[in-house]
């Protein structure tokens, strides 16, 4: 009987330790597999969002996937603190794929006087094309290191945090969130095709206290230097919310459009508490459409300066109620220095309440205003210069004030 069950004992550790040796083979074997299917995770370098500062962690975890040819994942909704920048360089045929999981990247740094993003990723070039791709989807950013400092006077003591610096030939962004950003939330710089897809932020922005309104930093979304001619644009579904009214003044800009973007589409757009909602500039060949799109505490709800093709936006909610202006200018939209033709403006289905006397001015450009209704909220929109058509426009309450400016009402 005791050797009966001597024997049986020793076959259930024979069984246990093959259970064990084979059960390490099937471990050590679990990375490569994942390796083998292009994704690692940061937990592979220690990165497990605790709280604690993982910058360096990150740092290699991010480069050793750009060099690996493999997409990087952050474990589901944990928190990563860095205190210092992330920065990558793409070579030619380079592509880097953040999969955020839910995650936060927190940074807990106080920043440094210039510029010092959460995550930088450039290629080599700001004109040719590299053949370079940057993905990033299910991120969000807490930027509140860094103070806000809006009594600053001097430039060059400021600490900007930019969340998402990015320069490449194909940008593809989902599902990101920013809030306590002093600076830029998402800034592209050297792009041929940028995609933009759920796209939140709260206190974002930022600007500085000038004898002026023109200099300034810090915008929601920027979106500058196309690489090649026919380069594009797709942003849909952004909530962008600057700073709260008590601030000294507004965030710079929710949108821009700037040095040669050539084809832009944007849908479903909220954007409030920016000096200018949405602003192009430098894009001569610009061909922009926005299809619903909410304005609320802005300055200048509209800007374009040195040039566009046409612009045409469909199903436009705009609340004009602030006092202050962009170059003297306020309200609803503004041109300056136009030289490009020919040009096309048109605004289909605009819904414009005006709570105080605003004063703006469309230079010598053309407005086509379709279907579109100007109510009387306390203020009446002044508009002087261009040449506006009307076509099935009401205004409500003596709300529009026309000054030099040619009208044409159309049936």
């Amino acid at each position: 009987m005791n050797r009966r069950y001597f024997l049986v004992g020793l076959i259930l550790l024979i069984l246990l330790i093959l259970v064990f040796f084979f059960g390490n083979i099937l471990n050590n074997i679990e990375v490569p597999w994942k390796k083998t299917k292009g994704i690692i995770n940061v937990s592979e370098f220690d990165a497990v969002g605790d709280g604690s500062d993982e910058t360096s962690k990150l740092q290699s975890a991010f480069s050793y996937a750009l060099q690996n040819n493999l997409s990087i994942e952050m474990g589901v909704k944990r928190e990563y603190a860095v205190s210092d920048q992330i920065k990558l360089e793409l070579a030619r045929n380079q592509k880097i794929s953040i999969i955020g999981n839910g995650s936060t990247i927190k940074f807990i740094g106080t920043g440094k006087a210039g510029v010092t993003s959460i995550i930088e990723i450039n290629d080599n070039s700001t004109k040719n094309l590299t053949n370079t791709i940057i993905e990033v989807s299910d991120l969000k950013f807490d930027g509140r290191g860094v103070p806000e400092q809006w009594s600053e006077t001097t430039y060059s003591n400021i600490k900007q945090l930019w969340g998402l610096t990015l320069r490449a030939d194909t940008i593809r962004l989902k599902n990101l969130q920013f809030k306590n950003v002093y600076g830029y939330g998402v800034k592209v710089r050297g792009f041929q095709s940028v995609s933009i897809n759920g796209f939140q932020s709260q206190n974002v922005g930022g600007s500085w206290n000038t004898n002026d309104t023109y200099d300034a930093f810090g915008d929601s979304i920027y979106i500058g230097g196309g690489k090649q001619p026919n380069n594009t644009a797709l942003i849909e579904n952004v909530h962008a919310v600057g700073y709260p009214s008590d601030r000294p003044r507004k965030s710079r800009i929710g949108l821009t459009f700037e040095k040669n973007v050539e084809i832009a589409n944007i849908k479903n757009l909220y954007i409030e508490g920016y000096n200018r909602a949405w602003h192009v500039e430098g894009s001569p060949n610009i061909n922009l459409t926005i299809q619903n799109i909410k304005t609320r505490r802005s300055d200048l709800h509209g800007y374009v300066h040195t040039g566009y093709k046409a612009i045409l936006i469909n199903s436009w909610d705009a609340e004009c109620k602030e006092g202050d202006s962009y170059g003297g200018r306020s309200g609803i939209l503004a041109f300056d220095t136009i030289a490009d033709t020919p040009r096309t403006f048109e605004v289909e289905r605009g819904k414009f309440l005006i709570f105080n006397n605003l004063s703006t001015n469309f230079a010598s450009e053309k407005v086509v205003l379709k279907d579109s209704n100007f109510v009387n909220k306390g203020g009446k929109q002044k508009i002087a210069g261009g040449h506006i058509i009307f076509k099935g426009v009401k205004s409500k309450g003596r709300a529009l004030q026309l000054y030099k400016t040619q009208v044409e009402v159309l049936r």
